[in-house]
């Protein structure tokens, strides 16, 4: 083993994993002549100042008595054919610390050149990661440029067998220094380089900002959900890291506690405007919206712009409603708003519902999801043409992280993952009516009381939401145990004669057995469903063999593979449901004709009435439970 060492102005002292001590380890690594076998070290520091990352240093021999090789000898602590290396930094007298290289167990013939006394050693230890990993971490250009340090490092100093004085060494030294820095400047010091990407893998978290809403964030008996909180973590998710996230009670909020460096990026269904573009950067568009100006079902409708004027108008204060109206006031100057910071969009299309606003404006997405609970609601013009919604990273040189999150949304478009999600939050929405949805909110209050019991006692028998059994018996009966089809179906869930039988149902009529025997019905479906299928489409698909019968609903499964669609996929399944009612295609499928566009209708009108019935029931227990607060209170 050869040891360099360099005269006291050749080295700094420091020895703490800084980025200045960093280099001269590496530094010293790379001076260090690798004699006879062929090594591999990885140094680890932390991201940025203290951070962590991996260097590998590989060296080779080059030359007419060693011939080009590249060997990797380091593997797994203590495991067959390699020993763990250490690396000794100790002062030698006379001279600034030097770095040892002790391969333990390699070879039983260690050549080593006689050295000064050293004095005062000490060992670091852990560095027994295994090189491959090491590269991994890397830049190539890094791991490029480091081996051919090393190779060059090599070529600089004499064979093994020739006589090494002490001013030789220092002058090899020294050349070795110059070649390394040289190196290392040509590839813009990739090793001392911040890359936001490998920040967030090293730190296995990804940190988004958003804020809470129907069509952000929110918490639900699940657990978290949204459609921007699903995007995000299907992001997370492809990094491999774990998701935090950062939820703000306002909107405006948002970029500006982004721009304080306190997330990765924000996702919060923001519009993308040039105003916006200047303080931070958006990725391409993954969701098209318009700006929607709604009033209340009854009042007098404003037509256009000019009918607003006079007009009780309030916004979000900080959002790209304000920025269009102020533009459209260059065009009509007798136009004004008020922008109020201490409510959000949702609640504003409340007030309009509840008649204590006469307009607001709003993105059509959040007034379809919104129309679901205040039917009322209605849009009386567009203010604008589509704007895009996209996530926003800080300003900065570092594009990594950015570049990774426009492939990535790239990905989940041609995927059609996106488009996937987007049918989740947004699909029953879209086509949920006023007519159905104003009858099914006043029969939640009438007559869903009498029987809301019996759905409760199925949901724990079955381990099933007791509100999904609900919206089932309201889009089956309407909550009538009573309720007769012409096909023959009966009662509250609609149980077939046969259905009934292999359920034990033995009064379809019977309000209890009825309820009981659809959740069992149900839940068995959602069993029966391939392991292939998951998540929500999962349960969709159960809801349409519910309605269709599952061997259909596998006939529909088989016409979308068949048409290159994704089977596990309800937004492509529920495309080939209504075909099962052509006579093509009803031939064509081992169990035949189905009227399978009726199976979509009920699944989207259930996936409707169930996302009413949990905004209403955390409604209410929030009321209970604030009218609870009060009564416990102590009087002062």
């Amino acid at each position: 083993m050869v040891g360099i060492a360099l005269p006291k102005n050749r080295l700094s002292r420091t020895h703490r994993f800084d980025r200045g001590a960093t280099h001269d380890l590496a530094e010293a690594f790379l001076r260090q002549r690798v004699q006879r076998n062929e090594m591999s070290e990885q140094v680890d520091r932390s991201h940025g100042i203290a951070s962590q990352i991996s260097v590998a240093i590989l060296a080779t021999r080059i030359g007419s008595r060693h011939p080009s090789s590249l060997t990797v000898m380091h593997q797994e602590q203590r495991g067959p054919g390699g020993a763990p290396f250490f690396v000794d930094l100790a002062e030698r007298v006379g001279f600034e610390p030097t770095v040892d290289l002790r391969p333990r167990l390699i070879s039983s013939q260690v050549h080593s050149t006689a050295l000064p006394p050293l004095r005062g050693p000490h060992r670091i230890r852990g560095l027994n990661a295994a090189l491959n990993p090491a590269l991994a971490a890397l830049p190539r250009p890094l791991v490029t440029t480091l081996s051919l340090a090393a190779t060059l490092v090599d070529m600089t100093g004499p064979a093994p067998a020739e006589p090494v004085s002490r001013k030789h060494l220092q002058g090899m030294a020294v050349a070795r220094c110059l070649l390394c820095v040289l190196l290392l400047l040509l590839t813009g010091c990739f090793l001392f380089e911040d890359n936001k990407l490998r920040a967030v893998k090293s730190a296995r978290e990804l940190v988004v900002l958003t804020s809470f809403g129907p069509t952000t964030y929110f918490e639900n008996p699940e657990g978290p959900a949204g459609f921007e909180y699903d995007l995000a973590k299907a992001f997370a998710d492809h990094l491999g890291v774990r998701l935090r996230v950062a939820a703000v009670r306002s909107f405006s909020e948002v970029l500006p506690r982004l721009l304080d460096g306190e997330a990765d990026f924000a996702a919060s269904g923001i519009t993308i405007t040039d105003a916006r573009r200047a303080m931070v950067r958006f990725t391409p568009p993954y969701q098209h919206v318009r700006q929607q100006v709604v009033y209340r079902r009854g009042a007098n409708r404003p037509a256009d712009v000019a009918a607003l004027i006079d007009r009780e108008i309030e916004v979000r204060a900080g959002t790209s409603y304000v920025d269009r109206l102020t533009e459209l006031k260059q065009e009509y100057p007798d136009l004004t708003w008020t922008e109020v910071d201490d409510r959000e969009t949702e609640d504003l299309l409340q007030a309009v519902w509840e008649g204590l606003l006469d307009v607001t404006v709003a993105d059509s997405n959040i007034v379809a999801v919104n129309q679901q609970y205040f039917p009322e609601l209605q849009v009386a013009f567009e203010l604008n043409d589509s704007e895009g919604l996209g996530w926003a990273f800080p300003p900065g040189p570092d594009n990594s992280l950015y570049d990774e999150a426009v492939s990535f949304l790239e990905s989940a478009r041609t995927s059609g993952e996106l488009a996937n999600l987007i049918e989740r939050y947004y699909g029953a929405a879209s086509r949920s009516g006023y007519v159905n949805m104003t009858v099914y909110q006043l029969r939640v209050q009438t007559r869903l009381p009498e029987y809301q019991s019996l759905f409760e006692a199925a949901a724990k028998l079955t381990g099933l939401d007791w509100r999904l059994l609900a919206a089932i018996g309201y889009q089956e009966s309407f909550w009538d145990p009573k309720a007769i089809s012409p096909t023959g179906v009966r009662g509250m869930m609609m149980l077939t004669e046969e259905t009934a039988k292999q359920l034990g149902v033995v009064n379809r009529l019977d309000a209890r057995q009825s309820v009981i025997g659809g959740a069992q019905y149900i839940a068995q479906l959602i069993e029966r469903i391939p392991a292939t299928v998951s998540g929500p489409d999962r349960l969709w698909m159960a809801l349409a063999a519910y309605n269709v019968g599952p061997y259909h609903l596998e006939d529909a499964r088989t016409i979308t593979q068949r048409q290159k669609g994704d089977p596990n996929k309800w937004l492509d399944v529920k495309d080939r449901l209504p075909l099962l009612s052509r006579t093509k295609w009803a031939k064509a499928v081992p169990y035949g004709y189905a009227r399978g566009s009726e199976a979509v209708i009920f699944v989207n009108r259930v996936r409707a009435y169930y996302d009413v019935l949990v905004k209403l029931d955390e409604e209410e227990r929030a009321r209970r439970g604030t009218e609870a607060l009060k009564l416990n209170a102590p009087a002062l």
